[in-house]
């Protein structure tokens, strides 16, 4: 018997596992009663973690390649730093407009956000 596998980077783990978030809460309704109440408590930090690893995914994504140089490698990490200062501000002001999964579970949920502004470190 062959099986393809399909590795996934810790960013897709992380945005699978949170899309999965609902269906793994009821899993664990039987199986660990007290993990599955630690997670409930972490689902709005297993929002962030997936938005912010995706991005960084996609950063990681850009630097592959073979005609990747100095100049190039400056060229995309320099305007992600100054990205991450503004997600710092944006989270400081519960702007959460470059998290699509924390945006939607705090409209959808009415959850109270802890302030992301210490989590985001520059």
């Amino acid at each position: 018997m062959h099986t393809e596998v399909r590795w996934l980077s810790k960013g897709a783990c992380l945005s699978r596992f949170y899309e999965l978030f609902e269906t793994i809460l009821e899993f664990f309704q039987n199986k660990d009663p007290s993990l599955r109440d630690s997670l409930k408590k972490c689902k709005s930090d297993i929002a962030y973690m997936a938005d912010l690893f995706s991005k960084f995914n996609e950063l990681n994504l850009q630097l592959q390649g073979s005609e990747l140089n100095l100049i190039k490698t400056r060229f995309l990490i320099s305007p992600f730093i100054s990205k991450l200062a503004l997600f710092k501000r944006n989270l400081g002001r519960r702007e959460f407009y470059q998290f699509p999964s924390v945006a939607a579970l705090r409209k959808m949920e009415k959850y109270t956000m802890m302030t992301f502004k210490s989590i985001v470190i520059i």
